[in-house]
């Protein structure tokens, strides 16, 4: 049988909780999923993720891509919109991905670096690509995996919720079979828990809410260093 489940945690070393995660029942007969993490750096990231949480979640009247674009649209002006309400809010924003699942197909959105995994026949395999200078500098060459991620840059996003020009946010599609998962989570997770461990979790949960609970666990075990955030489907 099919569930669903979201989860967030502050972590260990955090106040603040700027993570949102949202598991519901839409349009449809769909599943939405969706998690998203306020940009560090500057004040109101948790403000930006709960606003662009919200938005998307009552903008998404149809279970389809051109719906799920348009929301992610709505999302992004809801952050710019409160970006002047305050002074030390111009600058906030955040990351967002999210997925629709209808009859066990999964349409997914992605800005910046927050994550969409799948478990299909047993195998974890990362489906989105990261929004960040991290994943462009490797590409490109001009650094290895290992380099970048000790660069002072290693944190920067290069597309967020929250940008006044405007957003496009990259698709995907994900076919889930009964058993399989997927997963949506913040970088709080998948920084601090291997991607065996996170397989070895989603494969011996009993249903998605217990699996919510044992990531969220697992990362405050190793540490829980930043908020964590995460989104499931078990199909």
């Amino acid at each position: 049988m099919s569930s669903f489940a979201a989860r967030t945690h502050t972590g260990q070393v955090r106040n603040q909780n700027q993570d949102r995660a949202v598991a519901v029942s839409g349009p449809a007969g769909s599943i939405l999923l969706a998690v998203a993490d306020g940009v560090a750096g500057s004040p109101g990231g948790e403000v930006a993720s709960e606003a662009a949480i919200d938005t998307l979640s009552t903008s998404l009247e149809h279970a389809d891509w051109d719906n799920l674009s348009r929301a992610f649209t709505a999302a992004n002006e809801a952050v710019v919109a409160l970006q002047g309400t305050r002074r030390e809010w111009q600058t906030m924003a955040t990351t967002l991905v999210a997925a629709v699942v209808v009859n066990n197909i999964a349409v997914i959105a992605n800005i910046g670096d927050s994550r969409a995994y799948a478990l299909v026949a047993g195998e974890l395999t990362q489906v989105t690509r990261d929004d960040s200078w991290v994943t462009e500098a490797v590409e490109s060459g001009e650094f290895t995996l290992q380099e970048a991620e000790r660069h002072p840059w290693r944190n920067v996003v290069t597309k967020v919720i929250g940008m006044p020009a405007g957003v496009e946010p990259t698709r995907y599609e994900v076919q889930l079979n009964p058993g399989d998962v997927l997963l949506l989570a913040t970088d709080g997770l998948f920084k601090m828990v291997a991607d065996e461990e996170v397989s070895r979790i989603l494969t011996g949960a009993a249903n998605a809410e217990s699996a919510a609970a044992a990531l969220v666990d697992a990362a405050n075990a190793a540490g829980g260093i930043d908020n964590i955030g995460v989104a499931l489907y078990r199909a």
